[in-house]
C-alpha cells in the first residue's frame, strides 16, 4: 500500500447510534454502531478494475451457519499464510459466521457479491472478503449475540443496507454526506464532519 493522506469525513452520535467514515484515496470505510449490531461498509471507486480485500481477525473459532462447503482457494504467494479456503454457500445464500470467545457470542453476516475466504496466519485463523471491479462495495454486519438473536437477515439493495431484526427492518443509507438510519421508532441522520479543516502548523 502506497503511503498517502487519509481523512475523516463523518463522525456523529445520537439516539444510540454512532458512525465514523474515513477516506484513503479511492477507498472509504464506514462503521455504524447501534444497540445490537455494527454495520461495516468498505467501498472502492475508480475507472480501472481492481481487487478489494478486507480482512477480519476475530477471536474464537468460527462455524458457518449458512449451509455450504469450504474448498481450496488460490492466494498470492505469501510465506506467512497457509490453508487457504473459499466458502461456497448453497443456493446463493449470504454467508453467516458464528463465533464465541470467553463465553461471548458474535455473529457476522456477509451479504457480499464476492468471496469469503479463511486462512491460517501467524496469529491464527483469519477471514477475508474480496471482490473485483471498478466500483466495489463490501458490506458486513457484526451482531452482538448468537445467530437469530437480534438480527435475522441482512440484505443489500443498491446502496441500501437492510437489517432485519426482531423489531422490524432497519434501513441504512449514505446520502452523499450524512448517514441515515430508518428504524421502527423513527429516522436518524448521523452528520458529516465540517468541510473546513484547521491548517496544520508544526511546532
Amino acid at each position: 500500500q502506497t503511503p498517502g493522506e487519509a481523512s475523516a469525513e463523518g463522525f456523529d452520535e445520537q439516539a444510540g447510534w454512532g458512525w465514523a467514515r474515513g477516506r484513503f484515496g479511492p477507498v472509504t470505510r464506514t462503521v455504524v454502531s447501534g444497540p445490537t449490531y455494527v454495520v461495516d461498509l468498505v467501498e472502492l471507486t475508480g475507472r480501472d478494475e481492481r481487487l478489494l480485500e478486507v480482512p477480519f481477525h476475530l477471536a474464537g473459532r468460527g462455524e458457518m451457519v449458512t449451509p455450504g462447503r469450504w474448498e481450496e482457494a488460490e492466494w498470492p504467494e505469501e510465506e506467512f499464510v497457509s490453508h487457504v479456503e473459499r466458502f461456497r454457500p448453497e443456493a446463493g445464500a449470504s454467508p453467516v459466521l458464528a463465533l464465541e470467545a470467553d463465553g461471548r457470542p458474535l455473529t457476522v453476516h456477509f451479504p457480499i457479491d464476492g468471496e469469503l475466504l479463511r486462512a491460517e496466519g501467524p496469529a491464527g485463523r483469519f477471514y477475508m472478503v474480496r471482490a473485483q471491479g471498478r466500483n466495489v462495495r463490501l458490506t458486513s454486519v457484526l451482531q452482538f449475540g448468537p445467530p437469530g438473536q437480534g438480527v435475522r437477515q441482512v440484505r443489500t439493495r443498491g446502496e441500501m443496507i437492510e437489517v432485519e431484526t426482531d423489531h422490524g427492518a432497519d434501513r441504512h443509507r449514505f446520502g452523499g454526506r450524512d448517514w441515515e438510519v430508518v428504524e421502527q421508532s423513527g429516522t436518524f441522520t448521523l452528520a458529516a464532519l465540517s468541510s473546513t479543516r484547521d491548517r496544520f502548523e508544526p511546532l
